[in-house]
């Protein structure tokens, strides 16, 4: 399947009956799957692809419009779908209330950006840090932005002094403890694959040796 875009055009399908052959037609997934009976573009936002479906919409109500008051006695409907790659004429004749229902259902369907709020591709989105977790966004720049924000709201970690994530106990660094110990046996940690015995030292509970030994030191223990 295409990208997550419509394709507006206008349409004189062959092998069906002519009364329902023009049509402009709104097809999912950008110009390589839209029908081949394609007209060459001549009114506004004919011939492009839109990430919005009720832009898309929009502008195939405008240039049916305009293609009516072009040739008054033609049959001309609009209509939406996905041709898979194939010839595949939209039959359908929706109504533009219903066209209109249509592209708003499905615009609040569709995988939004974690910044922004606003339309991202499902499948061909932006990150950073190769982590799905930070978000998935609809550009560079929401990318960016996030990064910035979550930069800002980082803290030290109380034991390495490395960056971690407000909200988050420890920075998960390969000598820091993190708050998943917490939940294991009371007497024990487990610190990458060696247990250590938990320890009754105030600088926090659930820390191992190491970790206490990092503490203790930073407050001038002895």
């Amino acid at each position: 399947m295409g990208k997550t875009v419509w394709f507006v055009s206008r349409q004189v399908y062959w092998g069906v009956d002519e009364e329902d052959s023009r049509c402009v037609e709104i097809a999912f997934g950008g110009r390589d799957y839209s029908n081949a009976d394609m007209l060459d573009p001549k009114y506004k936002g004919e011939g492009q692809e839109y990430s919005d479906p009720r832009e898309a919409v929009t502008v195939a109500i405008e240039i049916e419009k305009l293609w009516r008051k072009d040739d008054p006695k033609a049959s001309i409907h609009i209509d939406y779908g996905a041709t898979g790659g194939s010839t595949m004429p939209f039959l359908n004749f929706p109504t533009n209330d219903e066209l209109i229902a249509w592209a708003d259902k499905t615009f609040e369907q569709m995988p939004k950006c974690d910044q922004c709020g606003g339309h991202r591709d499902a499948e061909n989105y932006y990150r950073f840090y190769d982590d799905l977790d930070l978000g998935k966004f609809c550009s560079k720049h929401c990318a960016e932005k996030a990064q910035d924000y979550a930069a800002r709201n980082r803290i030290p970690c109380p034991i390495c002094e490395g960056e971690k994530y407000e909200g988050d106990a420890f920075c998960n660094g390969s000598h820091c403890c993190d708050d998943s110990f917490l939940d294991k046996d009371p007497n024990h940690i487990e610190h990458g694959h060696v247990i250590h015995l938990k320890t009754d030292d105030p600088t926090g509970p659930g820390l191992c040796e190491y970790c206490v030994t990092l503490a203790t030191a930073k407050q001038g223990v002895n």
